[in-house]
């Protein structure tokens, strides 16, 4: 009986040791959320420029420096006039909204951006590149 009570005190001081250690604080590298940012990316061949609003996304950081994959919410900015003029019809808006995916890198605040946009008219995809600010 005293081995038993000997065993069980040994075994609650050992638990109240490893109890009083600190805890170690780790961060998460990965998180999945919504971030604020506002970025502006263009692309010479298909001559638009786009504002990107930050949206959801999977991102990695590390340190100051992260990368991260999002869904860009963009206004599309492009020149309206079309090929054949004598059709009211045809003329294009010179702003679209238009959804893009792709790539963010971010360094402290300021973010390098890479979207990609689906241009169904085209039957395309469109990389572009811009530079942008984070907010969150």
């Amino acid at each position: 009986m005293k081995k038993i009570i000997l065993s069980l005190m040994c075994l609650c001081t050992a638990q109240w040791i490893y109890a009083q250690e600190a805890p170690k604080k780790e961060t998460p590298k990965v998180s999945m959320k919504a971030v604020g940012s506002l970025s502006v990316s263009y692309n010479p061949d298909s001559e638009s420029a786009f504002l990107n609003f930050g949206g959801p996304g999977i991102r990695l950081d590390y340190g100051k420096v992260g990368l991260s994959y999002h869904m860009f919410p963009s206004l599309r900015y492009f020149h309206g006039d079309t090929e054949d003029k004598t059709n009211l019809y045809r003329t294009r808006s010179a702003t679209t909204p238009i959804l893009g995916t792709g790539l963010q890198v971010h360094y402290k605040k300021f973010a390098l951006v890479l979207p990609m946009y689906y241009l169904p008219t085209n039957n395309v995809w469109i990389l572009s590149v811009g530079v942008g600010y984070k907010l969150k």
